[in-house]
């Protein structure tokens, strides 16, 4: 089953779609018709696609907007509230390491060496081919032990 659609709509309501893997000869095609009749499977895989792209991106912005109110209380030197707020932000799951970074920072600042182990743990868990955070690891182990002694 085919259905009709227009350029217009699939571009507005799913960005991305038209994008420069098509070939030229093809797009001019689309661009002259300004419709395009395509099979249903295929419409509804650019849908789902489509708002699998939105999730994210809505998730990369609200990473975006925790990074920087967590910027802003430290720079205020709340670091409490800073702390919060990099934890919410590594909640949502989205790969980004401005959290990370800074919690392991911050606990370690604040002389807090067990839970900057926690926070460099879950960095390589979510960038397990990123050494600094292995290496950082390493180094919160030694200082806690030797602080032990």
């Amino acid at each position: 089953m085919k259905i009709l659609v227009t350029i217009e709509s699939l571009h507005f309501n799913y960005p991305g779609v038209i994008n420069p893997n098509i070939p030229p000869r093809l797009f001019g095609q689309l661009l002259n018709k300004g419709k395009l009749e395509i099979e249903i499977t295929v419409y509804n895989k650019i849908k789902e696609k489509t708002e699998k792209y939105i999730v994210k991106d809505n998730l990369l912005k609200e990473t975006a907007r925790l990074n920087n109110l967590g910027i802003g209380y430290e720079k205020n030197n709340n670091i409490d509230l800073a702390i919060e707020t990099y934890l919410e932000n590594i909640k949502l799951g989205y790969p980004a390491r401005h959290s990370y970074n800074r919690l392991i920072i911050l606990y370690t600042k604040n002389k807090e060496f067990n839970k900057a182990l926690e926070i460099s743990v879950l960095a390589i868990k979510k960038f397990p081919k990123e050494t600094k955070y292995k290496e950082k690891r390493d180094k919160l182990k030694l200082k806690i032990k030797t602080d032990i002694k």
